[in-house]
């Protein structure tokens, strides 16, 4: 799997886990997402704060890239 760093701009790559200025809680929730020119893909939330979120997909989508996403509940 691939793992996706959104952050608050698409011109940032991503920080280190060391280096971010606010924590990010933990979290494992299924997650579909799409960027600009990508299909449907499915992932997992792995992480998440104010500033960004951490997703484990087999979709290929760059640091940064600004991506439609949303949550999957039961």
């Amino acid at each position: 799997m691939h793992t996706v760093e959104s952050m608050n701009t698409a011109t940032q790559a991503a920080v280190p886990a060391e280096r971010r200025r606010r924590e990010r809680v933990p979290l494992s929730t299924p997650v579909l997402m799409r960027g600009h020119n990508t299909d449907l893909e499915v992932g997992t939330c792995t992480d998440i704060n104010q500033a960004g979120i951490g997703i484990d997909t087999d979709g290929i989508f760059a640091v940064g890239e600004v991506v439609d996403l949303e949550f999957v509940h039961d």
